[in-house]
């Protein structure tokens, strides 16, 4: 049961979502309690979720029934005042994912009307690398890596080239697949890099006061999504012993790339208050319940109309807390963590 003035706060609407109340609850000391109504949600305590009606009373306190926290394994200490901190209207959440299905697509997106270009200096000198040995037990993995990127389109076979770096690799967790790294080092020394600054993580989350909805985006294979300029794909081939192979997406650890890629997304997202962006983090905040729904679609809205890809699963939503850029970020301020 939550109090009027928290559903208001929350969701920032009336009662006309509501279903008229089924009960005539009365408190511990036989006090009638007036009900406005209620409506079916999803109920999350940490990693535990339950569905159960969650009523709208004319009072201050807010109760969780016996049920809801033995479902969710609560322990309470009778001892202590407890406090919702957040209503979760789960069919919302899922109705974003069907109102945006381009975005949260399992596949790589491609941004619209945009190709980066790398730009040389004038003494710039090619560099050809011979192909690093790679352990026997990371060939298949290099094997299936490659075709992974080859099917995404982000790299195409070559048989040479004036340029040629090596790659590194390193097993993930587990040691069935591999995170492998174009060594750019020659490369990037040569490169005329744009100079605007990221933002100051400091300064950006200073704008965040006053919120306490808040949700997180990241964009899959961030600088995958860009386009490769034509005339700058032969400045990218790498060797392995499997064969050569050039990038026809932005490639990561290239010089060049976070400030072009932070200059882009300030285009994509530009008109609209209450997002924060990072390189590939999306931070969307806002004081009530409907002004975070409103600029959070006005943010997929965006994505959708050029063309990029979230992680769904990397993706939160509506929550009160979250950590961002190595900040905890809530609606009682900003500590580091």
């Amino acid at each position: 049961m939550v109090g009027d003035k928290k559903w208001q706060a929350i969701f920032g609407e009336g009662y006309n979502s509501l279903i008229r109340p089924d009960i005539n609850p009365v408190s511990y000391g036989g006090t009638k309690i007036d009900v406005i109504g209620y409506k079916i949600m999803k109920i999350q305590f940490q990693n535990k979720t339950t569905v159960g009606k969650v009523y709208v009373a004319k009072r201050e306190d807010n109760l969780l029934g016996w049920r809801h926290q033995r479902d969710m394994g609560i322990r309470l200490d009778l001892n202590s005042d407890c406090q919702v901190m957040v209503v979760n209207d789960g069919n919302a959440i899922l109705g974003i994912f069907e109102e945006f299905p381009t975005v949260f697509s399992d596949s790589l997106g491609c941004l619209e009307g945009f190709e980066h270009k790398i730009v040389l200096k004038s003494n710039a000198i090619h560099s050809v690398h011979k192909v690093r040995r790679v352990p026997k037990l990371m060939i298949e993995p290099l094997k299936k890596e490659l075709n992974r990127l080859l099917t995404a389109g982000v790299i195409e076979e070559i048989e040479s080239s004036e340029w040629l770096a090596p790659i590194v690799l390193a097993p993930k967790e587990g040691g069935k697949q591999i995170c492998m790294c174009v060594d750019l080092r020659d490369l990037n020394k040569h490169i005329r890099v744009d100079r605007q600054l990221l933002p100051n993580i400091s300064e950006e989350l200073s704008g965040l006061g006053g919120s306490r909805f808040f949700s997180v985006l990241d964009l899959s294979s961030s600088y995958h999504q860009i386009v490769l300029h034509p005339e700058s794909r032969h400045l990218t081939p790498f060797v392995t012993p499997l064969g050569a192979y050039q990038f026809l997406r932005m490639l990561f650890r290239l010089a060049s790339a976070a400030a072009c890629f932070q200059r882009i997304m300030k285009k994509v997202l530009e008109g609209i208050s209450g997002i924060l962006s990072f390189q590939d983090d999306f931070l969307v905040h806002g004081e009530t319940v409907s002004d975070h729904a409103r600029i959070l679609r006005g943010v997929l809205d965006k994505l959708a109309l050029f063309g990029l890809t979230v992680k769904k699963e990397k993706c939160k939503f509506r929550v009160t807390a979250v950590d961002y850029l190595g900040h905890t970020v809530s609606g009682e301020g900003i500590k580091p963590n």
